[in-house]
């Protein structure tokens, strides 16, 4: 029977913290196995705790002999340089994988959102979604945005007290159609008429609703440019950057306040996998089919 008296409390000390430690860290792996399980190195480097902590008891050493406690001290040694070398490899694929899924997620999220936009612009035209990307595409070079076309600077408060009823009456509001009339009649080349204009240097100014494409508004290389956004190919559109694969696109509708709501819901084709993992994280998307809202999900990957 063994003599627990004749054994100091520090002798227990470090035995114990090596397997509370061990325990911690096998109870970690155990229950963090789904989704994503840590690196095998956390597994071996609880087990070779666990053990040292049990070969450290007091009463287990008494009981072995000096050779075999230098055999066990090489082995643990080798162990220990061992998991050393893979707990820092695991480090780094680590450090890798989080690298690669950054910068997938930030591709994909920004593919997901000049789709969600021109989706969106889509709708404000025709009333509905499209599950159509080719019918999405054509309607973005199409010319169906409105943009209301500002020349001159402010009203000025000299005539009419700067109300537009009063330039209007003062015929001092034109329309781009009516340069070219106008500039004949003041006898002045149309181009150097609208440059002066465009200048502020006239009582005339410029009012008019125009039609461009969404493209243009929303996808130019200067748009884009200007907001630091990468350049957007309409070829490109529809496909996940990384599978080459088209986004899933769902429409239906439902019901706010008794009134019937287009829906829309957009997801990646493929899910991330992580390398050697089995098993597909989270689906980046937007939208719903059942709540009529396009919020996007890639709040929670960042």
């Amino acid at each position: 029977m063994i003599d627990f008296r004749k054994h100091s409390v520090g002798g227990y000390a470090i035995p114990i913290i090596l397997i509370f430690i061990g325990g911690g860290l096998l109870v970690y792996f155990l229950a963090t196995i789904y989704p994503v399980p840590q690196p095998m190195g956390v597994f071996w480097g609880a087990i070779c705790l666990l053990i040292a902590g049990a070969f450290a008891l007091p009463m287990v050493q008494e009981r072995i002999s000096k050779k075999a406690k230098m055999g066990f001290s090489v082995a643990f040694a080798i162990i220990s340089v061992l998991l050393f070398c893979g707990i820092y490899a695991s480090i780094g694929g680590e450090i890798d994988y989080l690298e690669q899924k950054d910068a997938r997620t930030k591709k994909i999220v920004q593919s997901l959102t000049d789709i969600r936009s021109a989706q969106k612009a889509y709708r404000d035209i025709n009333g509905v979604y499209t599950n159509n990307f080719d019918t999405l595409v054509q309607f973005v070079q199409e010319p169906r945005m409105s943009q209301i076309k500002k020349l001159g600077g402010e009203l000025n408060d000299s005539i009419g007290g700067g109300k537009y009823e009063a330039y209007v009456d003062a015929g001092y509001i034109l329309s781009l159609d009516d340069i070219d009339s106008v500039a004949q009649i003041m006898e002045l080349d149309p181009t150097e008429f609208l440059i002066m204009i465009e200048n502020d240097k006239s009582h005339f100014k410029v009012r008019d609703t125009t039609l461009i494409s969404f493209y243009d508004l929303k996808f130019s290389p200067d748009y884009r440019r200007e907001k630091e956004l990468p350049l957007v190919n309409l070829d490109s559109l529809p496909y996940d950057p990384f599978s080459g694969e088209k986004f899933i696109v769902r429409v239906s509708s439902t019901e706010v306040a008794r009134v019937k709501t287009p829906t829309i819901e957009v997801l990646e084709p493929q899910p991330f996998r992580r390398p050697g993992v089995p098993v597909k994280l989270d689906t980046l998307r937007f939208g719903s089919l059942t709540d009529a809202h396009t919020d996007g999900n890639w709040k929670k990957f960042e």
